[in-house]
């Protein structure tokens, strides 16, 4: 059964609001990191997640970048500063493989020929560009407003739509949300849910 949950929205790029929400500044990580220990010292191993390639499709982008930035929050390498910023980059460039760490290799030394300062969010911003230009608001938003539910289960289908509808411009509203899901069901459980539940 699939429960609606109206969840506040940042409107914009999925990935700029990801890397917006993944760091905090240093006044807040001196306050409630002040008693916890960091992992390493526990004895604990974490690893870098597995290389981003350069593959242009969005949710292999995406959940790279996911479990990038939980890497640095585990290592509490996600504090605003100039330090940190560095240390991210370094990380970045061994968090990529082939093609994308060509890409990431000549676009640092473009910026260290110029003198010029290149930070993570930039960088990122610059792998997306890069390899995910064809994914445009307005290609999410076609495929937002034609999925259909096929062979898949209910949650699958509303996890595919809550994918499509975080990377349009303007989140859709929960009354848009919940009539494009009813909309994208099969027939059978669309006739079944309406007599069900008398809707008109």
């Amino acid at each position: 059964m699939i429960t609606f949950v109206r969840t506040a929205r940042v409107h914009g790029d999925k990935i700029a609001n990801m890397l917006r929400s993944s760091f905090i500044d240093e006044a807040t990580a001196a306050g409630w990191r002040g008693h916890t220990v960091p992992v390493h010292k526990l004895g604990i191993k974490t690893g870098l997640p597995k290389g981003y390639e350069g593959e242009p499709d969005p949710t292999i982008f995406e959940n790279w970048l996911s479990l990038l930035l939980g890497f640095f929050r585990i290592h509490q390498l996600d504090v605003l500063n100039e330090g940190q910023d560095r240390m991210r980059l370094e990380i970045l460039g061994q968090a990529l493989k082939d093609k994308a760490h060509t890409y990431f290799r000549e676009r640092m030394g473009q910026f260290l020929e110029r003198g010029e300062a290149w930070d993570f969010r930039g960088a990122i911003m610059d792998l997306k560009d890069r390899y995910l230009y064809k994914i445009t608001p307005f290609t999410a938003s076609q495929k937002f407003s034609t999925i259909k539910q096929g062979s898949k289960d209910t949650q699958a289908l509303y996890d595919e739509l809550t994918t499509q509808a975080a990377r349009i411009i303007e989140y859709p509203s929960e009354c848009q949300f919940r009539l494009r899901f009813m909309l994208a069901l099969r027939l059978d459980i669309l006739d079944y849910i309406i007599k069900t539940h008398r809707i008109d």
